[in-house]
């Protein structure tokens, strides 16, 4: 981890991050208008970074020989306030489920319907996957969504969902089936290793929208240009969809 990764974890922004950076280049001190021309930046800014910095407890200001200075903090002291806020954040996480426990619910569950758009539109929903942890049920017309979407990014989704033990079934229209092994982004064909099924949809069975099923949710993902994805989450809509998926499950034949 890099000194202005952990400046970030700590509660700096970008600039207040590289700012801190090169401060700690210089542990006996240096003047805000030498930082200012290392940082290339004018004073009153440096100014504003160096509030910030003091304000979180990664730096400080002292006398030197009638000059004011500023000195970053020790990686010790460093290392004392990440694990506090390691700390809070733990406490934080313990009472998380007892605080929404005493907010009562007004009225009856109604279902949610979220909308991505942009690029990397299907990049929130491989995020919501792996937030719920649910096992995932997909038609998925791998050819045509690979238009859209990125390679890396999908090999890095398939990384973590297997570090996760997020497995996945997974039915491809014959017209978009891939070879697996040749695919190094899908990871690998062994089911036990890749965590996931693949099925091959009957002849005829034309799909070009992906979509899935995970817990409660639905999420569908457009191919080709039009760049969005949405999430619908309601128990009723996921387990109809969840029944049709299972019928054509059982149509399928096995990925060779």
């Amino acid at each position: 981890m890099t000194i202005i990764s952990i400046a970030h974890e700590l509660g700096c922004n970008k600039a207040e991050s590289e700012t801190f950076a090169s401060l700690a280049r210089f542990p006996d001190g240096i003047t805000v208008l030498e930082l200012s021309r290392e940082l290339n930046l004018p004073r009153p800014t440096v100014y504003s970074h160096l509030e910030r910095l003091m304000e979180i407890g990664i730096a400080k200001k002292g006398i030197r020989e009638n000059t004011s200075l500023l000195y970053p903090e020790s990686a010790d002291i460093l290392q004392q306030i990440l694990d506090e806020k390691i700390a809070t954040l733990k406490r934080s996480r313990e009472t998380i489920g007892s605080s929404f426990a005493q907010v009562k619910a007004v009225g009856r569950f109604k279902p949610k319907f979220f909308v991505y758009e942009g690029k990397h539109a299907y990049s929130q929903v491989w995020r919501d996957i792996l937030r719920t942890k649910e096992e995932a049920y997909w038609i998925w017309p791998i050819k045509d969504m690979l238009q859209t979407m990125s390679t890396d990014k999908l090999k890095e989704f398939h990384q973590e969902r297997i570090k996760k033990g997020i497995w996945m079934n997974v039915l491809w229209p014959e017209k978009s089936k891939l070879n697996i092994a040749t695919s190094p982004f899908l990871m690998s064909a062994d089911e036990k290793e890749s965590l996931r099924r693949v099925k091959i949809l009957p002849k005829g069975f034309d799909q070009d929208t992906g979509y899935g099923i995970y817990g409660n949710k639905v999420a569908f993902i457009s191919s080709g240009s039009e760049n969005y994805a949405f999430v619908i989450e309601s128990k009723e809509l996921s387990q109809t969809l969840r029944k049709q998926f299972d019928f054509f499950w059982k149509l399928s034949r096995n990925y060779q």
